[in-house]
């Protein structure tokens, strides 16, 4: 099934999309500079699934809805319902809060569990300071959180900031998806713990700052979404508003590397 997305929303989070064709992942920000400034792209890995930020009403329900079916393409219509209406929450608390890309991965690991992570890419206001002195700025005031660790990584579109940080969640016991009252649990959800993981990329030429937030549950596969962040950031490049735009990219299922358990410092994935 084809989709188009209305014109009028340049701010692309193309790839890992139901009915399209196959291609890399191309994002860009054009909606956040001014139109003769240059355009922020960035390549987000296959294995993570957008939520179709770009699509608005009828067209994001539908996208919602095609996702579901091909990432649950076992389960009945009522959890993929279920699912579609999760997904449609994430993705409208994420454009609230001013992402350009919301997106998750879900994946088999070689021991037959099941490996999720959620990622979310956001553009700020800045300064035309140069990038090494916001990354400064950036890594001192970061580290004046103890519960926080924090490093300055070089990247391929320059300096950034790496926080990270463990917190846990509790999800709404009842109402979060619409659930049938014979269906709500009885007792509170228990917390959940999750690692989050933030780059901060500071690009003085447009004077935004972009900032991918990355948390999962799975910490044995902590390393693996690491060294993934890591790749998608060395992707962020500025070019003019005329580049071409690639083909999007289907949806598929994903397994993480056979090596996705070793253990990788920050300072040696990124930078």
């Amino acid at each position: 099934m084809d989709q188009t997305v209305p014109e009028e929303h340049t701010a692309h989070a193309k790839g890992n999309s139901p009915g399209v064709s196959d291609g890399e992942m191309l994002a860009s920000l054009s909606d956040w500079i001014t139109p003769d400034a240059p355009e922020i792209h960035w390549e987000v890995p296959e294995e993570f699934h957008s939520l179709g930020l770009e699509y608005v009403d009828e067209q994001h329900e539908k996208y919602l809805e095609l996702l579901a079916a091909r990432v649950w393409p076992g389960g009945s219509d009522q959890q993929r319902d279920l699912i579609t209406m999760w997904y449609s929450e994430v993705a409208a608390t994420a454009t609230q809060a001013g992402a350009a890309y919301a997106g998750f991965c879900i994946l088999a690991t070689d021991d037959d569990r099941v490996s999720t992570a959620s990622l979310t890419i956001r553009c700020e206001p800045l300064d035309s300071t140069a990038a090494s002195q916001t990354a400064d700025a950036l890594l001192e005031a970061l580290s004046s959180d103890a519960s926080l660790e924090v490093h300055r990584v070089e990247t391929n579109c320059g300096p950034a900031v790496i926080s990270i940080s463990g917190t846990q969640v509790i999800f709404r016991a009842s109402g979060s998806a619409n659930l049938p009252a014979e269906q709500e649990p009885s007792a509170p959800a228990p917390p959940i713990s999750l690692a989050q993981i933030d780059a901060y990329c500071p690009l003085p030429e447009v004077e935004r700052l972009l900032v991918f937030s990355l948390s999962t549950p799975s910490f044995a596969e902590l390393p693996w979404y690491i060294a993934k962040l890591s790749e998608l950031v060395d992707t962020v490049e500025l070019s003019s508003p005329e580049r071409h735009q690639e083909p999007v990219t289907g949806l598929q299922h994903g397994k993480t590397p056979a090596d996705h358990h070793q253990t990788l410092p920050v300072q040696d994935v990124f930078g």
